[in-house]
């Protein structure tokens, strides 16, 4: 009778051992993730312009990769603009990808199943790619990926098969569909015959076989280039780095040398030791630590058992000089799809998008360098799987970052309705750049217009093949950051009060700086729509110089979350127009549940923005009442959050409660006098004929000193 371990050992034989040791793999470094994650970067405006219109999506890439826009097209179908089914689809794609790499290898180096599943597993968990969980915006790409490996593959299979011609019609179909679902394989193209030659036995082994066999797949590639360099003049990459030298070639080639070093490194040594990248407890928790060992160990742990079962690895001396040539040519064929353009590479979001074409050639490079450096196989294993389970320890670090950001997205898109029900057309949103890791202002600028612009028409004419707009669609709102846009000069500044228009893909907004509403949102404080009569003395909007002399009044949590008083935040304050708010509590629009999660009860902050849209609208009561039910519940999480209930209170009467409000606030940060004597300052306007209210409002600002 067979042992356990026999039994295992012999599972671990089986064809699709492999393919289901990476699915749990998958699993452990991203599959457990998907309900954590919501919509990231351009995922926002891909997803916004598909709920317009299905057409949308197929415009959007009509010129660069026509054929991203049918898989948008496709999944938006499926999944509609429901983030956890847009992440469950990725995760599949980048499951599949691993699958595809191990078919690839396990084609051209047959013999060796332990050293195949060494680099579909490196692949996998490869950590210079973040973007996992910018779903939307990623699909394609991955799908791009899955294509070419698998058109290569099929490639291979043609050439050793008897009768070619039906595998080769589907390499060749599979390698335009990646070329044009993406063009950051393009350069990978190149690698092809170099695979030939190590997969072709020594009787088909020729120069000229190799050709050949390689000819149709370089005429399709150069068909494609040929078309991409027609449409590069209309808004695709152009080709930076032969423009700059063919103006001056010898400077121009040595920087580009230095940058294809520079990048082969951080694709290689960087990327790889950025798996020893541990968590401290500062930044992930003690929960998160926990997490993270554990994980890490898990994968170790599967990774080098499933070695030891399968336990067939040929003594194959060559296959790691090849691995290692492989990888070092996928690594320099792979990067000329952004060395050409000059776009920046790096391991920071969102370069590291461009670490796509470089995942295969690194985790062969490596692959072959641990088989080669290490001979005692135990030890090999071991090294592997260290690496292994080192990359999902760091792919978690990755997923609480995007978790992070998403519930502050949410966060932020659910203040933003309660404190703002509409907006009044062409009004622009200005802020500081606010705390969100993976987008930019034009990121935000879609689901604003998803929230305010709910039935927005789709255009009706689009870019024609000589890109020229024949008529664009007005773009209700636009987000602009400060430093980004204004201080860039992308904006007038809010003291020209100019009017400014901006293209956003199929439409066009069409502004003016004196239509601005300034918004200030640092969690975990509440977000301000930041008023110049209410807001002023806010302690964090006082300015450094206020602080000079009184570091003792600075907040700490502020100082030690926000180094940088925001400066550019004082100075736009007093343009911020809330007038531009419609206030008609009818105009609201709940998000649906399945794009920002069921809506949570309310916190503290719901109460808060109630209470400042109710004192827009003069409603004191409704303040009042807001304040009664949100005090009695929660703490504020800021003491700039109260003197909106204070005035609420005083002009309800209920003098005691503003007055021990006023105490509480102060008591919570004595930089506060500024903010509430302007309060009081207020309230004895409001009640400046009644001598009991005027004796009240001129006590309590003789006891906080007021000027």
């Amino acid at each position: 009778m067979k042992t356990l371990a026999t039994k295992l050992r012999d599972l671990a034989q089986h064809t699709l051992a492999a393919p289901v040791a990476l699915f749990g793999l998958a699993l452990v470094c991203y599959g457990i993730y998907v309900n954590w994650m919501g919509f990231y970067w351009d995922d926002w405006p891909i997803s916004w312009l598909s709920s317009i219109s299905d057409a949308e999506s197929i415009k959007y890439f009509q010129f660069q990769r026509p054929l991203s826009g049918l898989v948008i097209y496709i999944g938006n179908k499926i999944f509609g603009e429901i983030p956890l089914y847009w992440q469950i689809f990725t995760f599949l794609l980048r499951y599949s990808s691993a699958v595809a790499v191990w078919w690839l290898i396990r084609t051209v180096w047959p013999a060796d199943k332990v050293r195949t599943f060494w680099v579909a597993a490196l692949f996998l968990v490869f950590p210079g790619f973040s973007q996992q969980f910018v779903s939307v915006n990623s699909a394609p790409h991955l799908v791009a990926l899955i294509s070419f490996l698998v058109s290569v593959t099929l490639m291979v299979k043609a050439e050793q098969a008897a009768s070619p011609w039906g595998l080769r019609g589907m390499a060749l179909a599979t390698a335009l569909l990646a070329m044009l679902t993406s063009d950051y394989f393009h350069g990978l193209e190149l690698a092809r015959p170099f695979i030939l030659w190590l997969a072709l036995d020594a009787k088909q082994k020729t120069i000229r076989n190799v050709a050949v066999a390689w000819a149709p797949y370089l005429a399709l590639l150069i068909a494609v280039l040929l078309w991409h360099s027609y449409i590069s003049r209309y808004g695709a990459y152009s080709l930076d780095l032969l423009d700059a030298i063919r103006v001056n070639p010898l400077p121009a080639l040595q920087q580009f040398v230095g940058t294809v070093l520079t990048d082969l490194r951080v694709a290689t040594l960087d990327i790889w030791a950025r798996a020893f990248t541990f968590p401290s407890a500062d930044l992930a928790g003690q929960s998160g630590v926990r997490y993270f060992w554990l994980l890490a160990a898990a994968a170790l742990a599967g990774t080098a058992t499933f070695q030891f079962l399968q336990n067939n690895q040929s003594k194959d001396r060559e296959w790691r000089l090849e691995a290692i040539a492989l990888g070092l040519i996928m690594l320099l064929v792979g990067g000329i799809v952004f060395w050409i353009p000059q776009l920046p590479f790096s391991l920071s979001f969102p370069s590291d998008r461009l670490a796509l074409p470089m995942m295969l050639g690194s985790s062969l490079l490596l692959a072959g360098v641990i088989d080669f450096a290490i001979r005692p196989k135990v030890v090999r294993a071991i090294v592997f799987s260290v690496f292994i389970g080192l990359a999902v320890g760091l792919h978690f670090l990755n997923a609480l970052a995007f978790r992070i950001d998403w519930q502050s997205q949410v966060t932020f898109l659910n203040q933003l309705a309660w404190r703002v029900p509409g907006l009044v057309h062409a009004t622009t949103l200005v802020s500081e750049e606010l705390p969100f890791e993976h987008e930019s202002d034009n990121s935000m600028a879609a689901p604003i217009n998803w929230m305010y612009a709910p039935d927005l028409d789709p255009p009706t004419d689009y870019y024609d093949w000589e890109y020229k707009i024949e008529d664009f669609i007005d773009l209700p709102y636009m987000v602009r950051y400060l430093d980004l846009r204004i201080s860039g000069g992308h904006m007038p500044s809010l003291e020209e009060a100019a009017e400014y228009e901006a293209t956003y893909r199929f439409f066009i907004f069409r502004g003016s700086s004196a239509d601005v509403l300034l918004l200030y949102y640092q969690p975990p404080y509440c977000l301000r729509v930041l008023d110049s009569i209410y807001d002023a003395g806010h302690p964090h909007l006082l300015g450094a110089d206020f602080y000079a002399d009184k570091p003792e009044l600075i907040d700490p949590v502020f100082s030690r979350e926000f180094p940088a008083f925001p400066e550019l935040t004082v100075a736009a304050l007093p343009f911020s127009d809330t007038t531009l708010i419609n206030t008609d509590l009818l105009a609201r629009r709940e998000w649906p549940d399945e794009v920002l999660g069921a809506q949570h009860l309310p916190d503290w902050c719901f109460y808060f923005e109630q209470a400042e849209l109710a004192r827009q609208l003069r409603d004191w009561p409704h303040v009042a009442a807001l304040g009664d039910g949100g005090l009695a519940e929660f703490e504020p999480r800021h003491a700039s959050e109260l003197p909106v209930f204070v005035e609420g209170y005083a002009h309800v009467g209920q003098w005691a409660t503003a007055e021990a409000l006023t105490s509480r606030a102060f008591g919570m940060d004595a930089s506060m006098q500024i903010m509430l004597c302007n309060t009081w300052g207020r309230i004895q306007n409001s009640f400046a004929y009644d001598p009991d209210a005027f004796e009240i409002t001129e006590r309590v600002q003789s006891d906080l000193v007021c000027e």
